[in-house]
């Protein structure tokens, strides 16, 4: 039997969301990122072994044989997506090696996806006690985001050659609408041990005062995703809490409720809608339509249903699917890699199947613990097992309390509305899809009468099981070790040696993107797989460039068909095809490049100097009139105008 003071599963959930969250390593290519890509793939590499064998073990008791359906149908939507995500990364045409750490966007990438739902997976396992201890973590979390807050307000930054804008209090997160979102789970999270009972006056006091602060932060940094999710947080606690202060009998329970959720999502329903045309990109001081990049997401998914673009490879695709309206929005060499919707940009990059997967993992957990606050907490609940501690005989009444479920419920809820506008990043996938798990696991059914205080008898009868429990632990510490476990040990050694050495080679590789590399080098760093393709461009840009032409088309040449998509590339060696003559690369290289960017101007361009140099006018005129076409949509380009007018020339100048 588990006991509260052995360093468990709790504990490394919550180092997992603590290190993803928090993690900043000046030593990396990408400062914010890639210590978190690191940190939550390790976690989940240790972890996701672990959960496993809890769920095989409850699998082969009574009560995991016949009880508990809908705990088997989520974690059965989680494998599913786990393995729809390996099926993505080797099926799909994006290269292996980025999509494992995604490369292409935000390292949201095959690992820290598998990851991500890992810690789901493992985190509903866990008993009401150890979920307790798991966001016990969220206070650390919490202050030290304060902290890092803090100095950055006094001016001084976190990260070299990144400098924060004075004032601007985005903690560890590097974006204003990441760290608002994250500041908001923080927040609804907190509330449950400010509120909560029997909670010590440091936890009061230390929730209290971190929470206040981070609203501040909220307020300063003014993205509306975040505050708008904060918002309807706060709205589902008060809801739980109200509706579990009064004793209704069951059909004003059962209108109480319908009519506390119509409410609910009218009115977040009307704050979605009016945050809509308010919402602003980082990149871009500009008001965008959020709808424009929904339709991305929605093309994307429409173009490629089965196994998507590739983990975290939108962009590869961004060109070809990216509306009109986007491109004239954002320029036409500008590629998004998020559909700023975490469902659409999973469907984008992984498919319908991952796509349906999340929505039932994170939407099947939010509607099971809705549904465990409507029902009260002053009666006895159904009989239920819990995965990690089925006999430990601990009442619920505190931990399982309302405070618990209510702040648990409102951080899910919080998740959901920032996924549906927001872009996805690592610190806030990774702890909303850990509430997740704490709210699937919350709202099963439990053997113990749940009560909202706990008197003198019983906690000196909880205090004489906990004894009992620790005689039976020395005893259970004898017994032979299973074969299960060894199994689970060797496949977490086995995930953790495989991530080790793919992410380093990727960090090694990214690390060569600012360096100022010889000819030889970038040859190298160019027909390197693990190469992300932000690297091989600018090693083609600093460094192949310079070389003559001759010499240059065979790195890029090779760089191209490891990943043809990879952005400048193609058009690089559409460039150097022409100027070298080679009419047949020319042909194939130019064709690819207006497949890939069809709404780039210089895109049509080489493809129009392509139709000259093989004598075809006509087909010149074509691409010329489709390049200007294309330019139009962005408005003043001055470069495009440029390209476009000495293709305009050439022509002339061959006409008869």
């Amino acid at each position: 039997m588990a006991s509260r003071q052995r360093f468990g599963l709790a504990d490394l959930i919550g180092i997992t969301i603590a290190l993803t969250g928090l993690s900043i390593w000046a030593g990396f290519p990408n400062q914010l990122a890639d210590m978190k890509f690191m940190a939550l793939g390790v976690g989940g590499a240790v972890v996701i072994p672990i959960a496993a064998l809890r769920i095989y073990r409850y699998s082969k008791s009574p009560q995991g044989r016949y009880r508990l359906s809908l705990f088997w149908l989520m974690q059965t939507a989680a494998a599913v997506f786990i393995l729809w995500t390996v099926l993505s990364l080797a099926l799909s045409d994006a290269p292996w090696q980025n999509g494992a750490a995604g490369a292409l966007g935000r390292n949201v990438g095959a690992f820290a996806l598998i990851a991500a739902v890992g810690l789901f997976m493992a985190s509903a396992t866990l008993a009401p006690w150890e979920i307790r201890r798991t966001i016990n973590y969220v206070l650390a979390i919490a202050a030290v985001e304060v902290f890092a807050g803090l100095l950055q307000f006094l001016g001084f930054p976190l990260t070299t050659g990144l400098p924060t804008p004075a004032g601007e209090v985005v903690g560890t997160l590097g974006l204003p609408e990441v760290a608002t979102a994250y500041y908001a789970l923080l927040i609804l999270l907190l509330l449950g041990r400010v509120f909560g009972a029997g909670e010590s006056a440091f936890q009061r006091s230390a929730g209290s005062i971190l929470s206040i602060v981070l609203i501040i932060f909220m307020v300063r940094l003014g993205s509306l995703p975040g505050q708008i999710a904060l918002i309807v947080g706060i709205g589902v606690i008060t809801y739980i809490y109200v509706f579990n202060k009064f004793t209704f009998d069951r059909w004003r329970r059962l209108g109480v409720s319908l009519g506390g959720l119509v409410v609910g999502w009218v009115v977040s329903g009307a704050l979605i809608l009016w945050a809509l045309p308010k919402l602003i990109t980082p990149a871009q001081e500009t008001q965008l339509d959020l709808l424009e990049y929904w339709s991305t997401g929605w093309n994307t998914i429409a173009g490629l249903p089965i196994f998507g673009t590739g983990p975290d490879s939108l962009r590869r695709y961004a060109g070809e699917f990216q509306s009109d309206s986007l491109v004239g929005l954002l320029g036409a060499e500008v590629k998004t890699d998020d559909a700023r919707n975490i469902f659409l940009t999973l469907g984008a990059n992984l498919g319908v199947i991952a796509m349906l997967c999340a929505i039932v993992i994170v939407i099947g957990s939010a509607v099971l613990a809705i549904r465990r606050a409507m029902l009260g907490f002053g009666d006895s609940s159904p009989a239920h097992f819990s995965p990690a501690d089925s006999n430990s005989g601990d009442s619920v009444a505190v931990l399982n309390s309302v405070s618990l479920l209510a702040s648990v419920t409102a951080a899910l809820v919080a998740f959901i509305t920032v996924s549906l506008l927001s872009i996805m990043s690592l610190a806030t996938l990774s702890l909303g899809l850990c509430v997740a798990g704490l709210a699937l696991s919350l709202s099963l059914p439990r053997d113990e009468k749940i009560e909202i205080e706990l008197s003198k008898s019983e906690r000196a009868m909880q205090t004489a099981r906990r004894k009992q429990l620790g005689k039976d632990h020395l005893e259970e510490k004898r017994k032979p070790i299973e074969p299960s476990q060894i199994i689970a040990t060797v496949v977490g050694v086995v995930l953790v040696v495989v991530f080790l050495a793919v992410g380093r080679g990727y960090l090694d590789a990214a690390g060569l993107g600012s360096a100022r590399l010889d000819p030889v080098a970038a040859r190298e760093v160019m027909t390197n797989p693990l190469s992300p393709c932000d690297v091989r461009n600018s090693i083609a840009r600093a460094t192949i460039s310079g070389l003559p032409n001759a010499d240059a088309i065979e790195p890029v040449r090779a760089a191209v068909e490891l990943d043809p998509r990879c952005g400048f590339l193609i058009h690089f060696q559409s460039e150097l095809a022409i100027n070298t003559a080679d009419w047949e690369l020319a042909a194939e290289s130019t064709e690819q490049g207006i497949e890939f960017d069809p709404l780039l101007p210089a895109a049509w361009v080489l493809r129009g100097y392509y139709f000259l140099g093989v004598g075809d006018t006509a087909g010149a005129q074509e691409a010329l009139a489709a390049g200007e076409a294309a330019a139009a949509l962005t408005g003043q380009d001055e470069a495009a105008a440029s390209q476009l007018a000495s293709l305009k020339d050439r022509i002339a100048s061959m006409a008869p």
